[in-house]
């Protein structure tokens, strides 16, 4: 067996002993699913790394994504906190964030003003 297909038995191996693999490929499917809605200027609350972007980019006139965890982000900083535009969106998407803050309803009221 060559090298090359051994190391991608390996890094298969890895992947899939993932705890949470399964429920990263449904979340992937759905928001892909989800994208087809998406239309105007986007705002992707709690984007870490910006793994839903490539499903965006062609739907949306400008997709913006803030985290105040990963420097990846288009605005590095607390959602809850900044400042912006009331009505300055017409997408937002809000993934694996809602159960992590301390006041949701919060959460979603800014959201909703920001629509």
């Amino acid at each position: 067996m060559s090298m090359g297909i051994l190391n991608k038995i390996i890094s298969l191996i890895l992947e899939w002993s993932l705890p949470d693999k399964i429920i990263k490929d449904i979340l992937h499917k759905d928001v892909r699913d989800a994208a087809k809605y998406a239309f105007g200027r986007m705002l992707d609350v709690g984007c870490g790394s910006k793994p839903y972007f490539r499903y965006f980019s062609q739907k949306v006139t400008k997709y913006t994504g803030i985290d105040k965890y990963f420097n990846k982000a288009d605005i590095v900083g607390d959602f809850l906190t900044y400042k912006f535009r009331v009505s300055s969106f017409e997408t937002i998407l809000c993934t694996q964030v809602i159960e992590h803050v301390e006041d949701p309803e919060r959460l979603l009221k800014k959201m909703n003003k920001l629509l």
